[in-house]
């Protein structure tokens, strides 16, 4: 009996040995390990870097950080990452990921972009895209055309048009951010146009192609100028130099011989290089005529309502009988020029 306690006891002894051993080996050896593997340096941001910045070396601190830490996808030496430029925001304390940087912004779009500014791409072809000669680089001003609309016979708003941006950059044709001419010959019939738009801008230039017709207009080298436009209605398209509505109706003469004097004397072209009459000159004597009757005569007012495409002359025929009376409107509503607009309140004297 006393014999097997005893090798019990020594067996117990054996095994206990054994575990020790294998436990110090397990622990001994991580411990190496860990010695080994304790610290990494990598480099990270050591302030808030916007996107599109060049990366420098006052941008980067080093950390040291714990080996299991995967720094396979960080980058970990001054110069791999100095010179290059993010690709998103990065926050200070941050690692720079590989994938959050590139090398080279110049043949990228993205890097050419302003702060402040979008790429935006607008429709066009070769006759509104000045004959597809536009190219990156180039600077343009877009002017819309908006087509009359109505319901049923009431006019909603008039043809017109307006320049609704000026002096934007072209970023790129359909892909491309360069297009030679090769390329430029294969050009479908409709493509696509960036531009470096204004923020505020981009909301016009999207309205304006889905309601209306752009047209896309280049600018000389070096011209920076804006300029400030109102817009035309067509209406204006019948100024003259001297802010006078131009008779669309016109009543023409025969050349006979008394005429001919006249127009000879006047020396007047039109635009064509066709002799015009002047048409203070034909009436002459009605105005005399009308002028001293008018004097003899009280006068009363009629307030007129400006409808759309009104003239002064459509309305001084429809009062007077004679569009050449539009002078006696003027002098009553103390007009300084021609136009009127649709709604405008005017005085008509009239014979009583």
């Amino acid at each position: 009996m006393k014999k097997i306690k005893i090798m019990v006891l020594l067996i117990s002894l054996f095994i206990t040995a054994i575990l020790t051993y294998g436990i110090y080996e397990y622990f001994g050896r991580n411990i190496d390990e860990t010695k080994e593997q304790e610290f990494v340096e990598l480099i990270v941001a050591s302030r808030d870097i916007e996107i599109g910045s060049e990366i420098k070396l006052s941008d980067t601190e080093i950390i040291e950080i714990y080996g299991e830490f995967n720094i396979g996808d960080y980058y970990t030496k001054h110069s791999e990452i100095i010179g290059q430029f993010t690709k998103e925001k990065i926050l200070k304390g941050e690692g720079f990921r590989k994938e959050r940087v590139i090398e080279n912004y110049n043949n990228k779009l993205v890097g050419k972009i302003r702060q402040g500014y979008r790429a935006v791409s607008i429709v066009t072809d070769e006759f509104d895209g000045v004959a597809d000669l536009l190219k990156p680089g180039d600077f343009v001003d877009l002017f819309v055309f908006i087509p009359e609309k109505t319901n049923g016979d009431v006019i909603i708003h008039p043809d017109m048009s307006k320049m609704i941006v000026q002096n934007v950059e072209v970023l790129g044709i359909s892909k491309d951010i360069e297009k030679d001419t090769d390329q430029r010959e294969k050009t479908p019939d409709l493509y696509a146009v960036t531009l470096e738009l204004d923020v505020l801008d981009i909301e016009s230039v999207l309205l304006a192609e889905n309601i209306g017709f752009i047209k896309i207009a280049l600018r000389p080298i070096n011209d920076g100028d804006i300029y400030r436009t109102y817009g035309t209605l067509w209406e204006e398209l019948m100024i003259d130099k001297n802010s006078r509505m131009r008779n669309i109706f016109p009543v023409y003469e025969s050349l006979d011989s008394w005429s001919e004097g006249r127009i000879k004397d006047s020396g007047i072209k039109d635009k064509e290089g066709d002799i015009e009459v002047e048409d203070n000159e034909i009436e002459e004597k009605e105005t005399e005529d009308s002028g001293q009757t008018s004097e003899n005569q009280s006068t009363e007012e009629i307030i007129h309502v400006v409808k759309y495409g009104e003239t002064l002359m459509g309305i001084s025929r429809q009062y007077y009988g004679s569009s050449k009376k539009y002078e006696e409107i003027k002098k009553a509503n103390n007009l300084k020029d021609n136009t009127i607009v649709t709604g405008q309140k005017l005085k008509i004297p009239v014979k009583k």
